[in-house]
């Protein structure tokens, strides 16, 4: 379910899918919400502790680039030369902060400890891992409207 956790991925994945590919807007972007999006993130990440967030819990995603091979895609003059998606996204990495605290080697499909990426001083999880966990649960929805639309054979009201 989608749910309020739309914009998170859906138009802030967007501006900043813009933002990576033209170097245009802004390269941050700044959600509000309350502690029931908070849970449900996490819970989509893995990297949820199953506590109740406390006041004032907060999340922080940071998008690190490998400069050398961003240039490379972005010179690319046929889409032969940028290659696959997958190719694009690995000019990217991220890492994850719940209240401050780096969670993420406890993201679904980053690597635990070594083999990973550094990104600011700590262990950086591919993008592409983010981008899986998170575009099968809300690429299909273009608005918090439309995925909140009933669908065929779903049970409405429990």
């Amino acid at each position: 379910e989608a749910g309020p956790s739309v914009p998170l991925y859906g138009e802030g994945g967007r501006a900043q899918d813009n933002w990576r590919r033209n170097g245009e807007g802004a390269p941050f972007s700044l959600y509000v919400g309350h502690d029931t999006v908070v849970s449900p993130v996490l819970a989509a990440l893995g990297a949820f502790d199953c506590l109740w967030p406390p006041y004032a819990a907060h999340i922080v995603l940071e998008i690190w680039k490998d400069n050398d091979l961003h240039h490379h895609i972005r010179t690319a003059k046929t889409p032969s030369q940028v290659g696959t998606i997958h190719q694009y996204l690995d000019a990217f990495s991220f890492r994850l902060f719940y209240n401050g605290a780096d969670r993420t080697r406890h993201v679904t499909g980053c690597p635990q400890s070594g083999g990973g990426r550094r990104g600011g001083g700590g262990l950086a999880c591919p993008f592409e891992v983010l981008h899986g966990l998170i575009s099968g649960v809300v690429a299909p929805y273009e608005s918090l409207e439309e995925a909140c639309q009933p669908r065929m054979g779903a049970v409405v009201g429990g």
